[in-house]
């Protein structure tokens, strides 16, 4: 589980959680070149429109620590 900090405005940080769901690390994918390589990911976040991830160096030093 990993922890992201949004804002909904410049006064209210709300910590969420988020669910990294782990793949397995065997699933090769095809390059151009015809040869197996490790699958390539990544993650989207798609936040509704009044929030955004808070910037860092307005985090409180207490949630920085977890």
């Amino acid at each position: 589980m990993s922890r992201i900090h949004l804002a909904q405005n410049t006064s209210t940080f709300r910590e969420k959680f988020i669910d990294i769901i782990p793949y397995d690390m065997q699933l090769k994918q095809v390059l151009a070149n015809g040869k197996q390589w490790a699958l390539n990911v990544g993650v989207v976040l798609i936040l509704p429109e009044e929030f955004e991830l808070t910037p860092f160096d307005q985090i409180s030093p207490e949630m920085k620590k977890r």
